[in-house]
């Protein structure tokens, strides 16, 4: 199951921008799968840098001309390269593609190690955008549970917890219960009318 993040936001503007996108995150903080559900509508080619067949196929790329090299990848909208850190000469190779000013969204993941930043940088310099995703957020787990959704969902898909409890952390609220949008006894909220 899917949990809406609230960084889909700032990522559908990093794709609909004109800069590659390089999103930052921890190993298993959900950048491929935030990737996946955003553009999964758009042709896209996903290349995991983990899998050596996918470096292979991007450094065969990456030795024809820019145009031909899209060409080979099947002519993507989006351009995911996933583990971009695993290899260096990757920030260099999009460069000289950003700079032909080819049809294709790029989007690099990488754990968000000073080797991953610092290549990025020096070769697209300028040319980012980056997103620095941190683990699902409590807010993003409360969003999706259904005692946190208005009856009438056609009303307002907005949960109807209490602003105050949004700040809560999973340690803060522990196995407390919400209960009419508020956190149970011994914690109240200022707009708790009870």
């Amino acid at each position: 199951m899917y949990l809406k993040r609230l960084a889909e936001a700032a990522l559908r503007e990093i794709i609909s921008g004109d800069k590659v996108g390089i999103i930052l995150g921890a190993s298993q903080v959900g950048k491929t799968t935030l990737i996946k559900q955003v553009v999964q509508r758009q042709k896209t080619v996903l290349l995991n840098f983990d899998a050596e067949v996918d470096k292979v196929r991007f450094q065969a790329a990456a030795a024809l001309p820019p145009s031909d090299a899209l060409d080979s990848l099947g002519n993507p909208q989006v351009l995911v390269i996933d583990e971009a850190q695993r290899l260096p000469e990757a920030s260099r190779i999009i460069k000289g593609w950003y700079d032909a000013h080819l049809l294709v969204k790029i989007l690099l993941l990488g754990s968000s190690s000073l080797d991953l930043l610092d290549q990025a940088v020096e070769g697209l310099t300028g040319r980012n955008r980056k997103l620095i995703l941190p683990p699902l957020l409590f807010s993003e787990t409360l969003a999706a549970q259904a005692w946190a959704t208005p009856p009438d969902t056609a009303r307002s898909t907005a949960p109807t917890f209490c602003p105050a409890a949004a700040g809560f952390t999973a340690a803060t609220v522990g196995l407390r219960r919400l209960s009419r949008g508020c956190p149970d006894p011994p914690i109240r909220c200022a707009c708790c009318a009870n």
